[in-house]
């Protein structure tokens, strides 16, 4: 397998992953109420935007799904919108650096075991070029504006996972 089949793979794969398990985040990390902020706070949840990765997600799919609605939007959610494709609206960071925690570290090491089972080596050396499935997952993770997106970063979390696989090498 190439690079380039491993990176389209790798986004198959990841955003598989999100999509099955974005109503369950959704879920359990927003309520109903949320939902009613977007339509009758708006201001409120903007303001918890700016500081809870979660909320920011929701704001950005919520806004997505009502222009694909072509349902009208609030003033100050289109005012977001403009600022957010202007750049003015970075995603705050998750707190304690881990998006959905374990599940989470599983579904990369998984993504990088699935490439190397394709023919991908899993890991390089530092000298060696980005090729790896590590760096395939991690080019997919930037691109995805996910973290962690960093070699170094999805090199530690696949060797953490796979010891607590049995027999795997």
């Amino acid at each position: 397998m190439t690079f380039d089949e491993g990176v389209e793979q790798a986004k198959v794969l990841i955003g598989s992953w999100l999509a099955s398990n974005s109503q369950k985040i959704t879920q359990t990390s927003l309520n109903r109420n949320t939902v009613e902020k977007f339509e009758f706070a708006p201001a409120e949840l903007i303001a918890q935007s700016e500081t809870d990765p979660r909320v920011f997600d929701f704001l950005c799919r919520w806004t997505a799904i009502s222009i694909q609605r072509k349902e009208p939007l609030r003033p100050e959610i289109r005012g977001w919108l403009c600022e957010y494709l202007w750049g003015n609206r970075p995603r705050p960071s998750m707190p304690s650096g881990k998006p959905s925690g374990g599940e989470f570290d599983a579904m990369i090491a998984l993504t990088v075991r699935t490439l190397q089972e394709l023919g991908m080596t899993a890991s390089r050396g530092e000298a060696s070029p980005p090729t790896s499935a590590i760096d395939a997952v991690a080019m997919v993770m930037k691109q995805r504006r996910l973290q962690p997106s960093s070699y170094a970063r999805i090199s530690k979390i696949w060797f953490r996972e796979k010891k607590k696989w049995v027999n795997y090498s």
